[in-house]
């Protein structure tokens, strides 16, 4: 991950992820790669918070 300056106009996914997700990672392949990630639901959440999504 890389800080961002405050005029940056882009590099701020994988730090926002970061803050919100409860697990995440990045696999890199040829022509890209693909970012993945687990969090954990609010109370209004019908799991109750308890299962990860993905």
């Amino acid at each position: 991950m890389r800080r961002p300056g405050g005029d940056d106009e882009s590099g701020r996914g994988l730090l926002l992820l970061d803050a919100v997700a409860a697990r995440w990672g990045v696999t890199q392949h040829h022509g890209g790669k693909s970012v993945w990630c687990e969090w954990y639901g609010d109370a209004a959440d019908s799991t109750g918070g308890s299962t990860p999504h993905t």
